[in-house]
């Protein structure tokens, strides 16, 4: 009588648990883990490999590892975690100067310094002063030619504009009235 054993049994891979990491570079982060190792029924303890590897870096968000061991009858085992790399660092703002910008419009003027894609916040504190420095500009009425009627000239009635354009203030009207007319 022949008795053939044959090793049917796969490698039982034993994965670290889920692993966090900070991220350290825009890219993610440069990940490791201690070497993982699988059992085996006949083979004992067997190395197991894990792609994406230790020391790989790991974009931004949750990535599964996957780790695999093969005995030597070729059964193989997995096992897999999940890599997050979460960015939970708070940027450096670094001391920042005063600011002084040019007011753009009636509510003032955008002034951007510093941000962070993660929404992770930080302080500092700065003046920033919005300043209205441009002139405004007057426009006036074409001249007006009248016949003299008296020695003291002559009466002029109508309406004679003037508006001004000014960037924070809108545009202002200014005018005098034909009860305002004068000789």
């Amino acid at each position: 009588m022949t008795i053939t054993v044959q090793d049917r049994s796969t490698p039982v891979v034993n994965a670290p648990a889920n692993i966090v990491a900070e991220a350290t570079v825009p890219d993610g982060a440069m990940a490791t883990w201690d070497p993982v190792s699988a059992t085996d029924d006949v083979d004992g303890t067997l190395p197991a490999t894990c792609a994406p590897a230790s020391a790989a870096t790991f974009a931004l968000g949750e990535t599964t590892v996957s780790c695999t061991a093969t005995d030597n009858a070729g059964d193989f085992g997995t096992d897999s975690f999940t890599l997050t790399v979460a960015d939970t660092t708070a940027p450096i703002v670094h001391a920042v100067d005063d600011i002084i910008a040019e007011a753009t419009s009636s509510t003032g003027a955008a002034v951007t310094f510093a941000s962070d894609d993660a929404g992770n916040t930080s302080g500092t504190t700065f003046h920033v002063t919005v300043r209205d420095t441009t002139p405004p500009t007057l426009t006036v009425a074409d001249d007006q030619v009248a016949e003299a009627t008296s020695p003291h000239g002559a009466a002029v009635i109508g309406e004679l504009s003037a508006t001004r354009q000014r960037t924070t203030d809108g545009e202002v009207e200014a005018f005098l009235a034909p009860s305002e007319a004068r000789s």
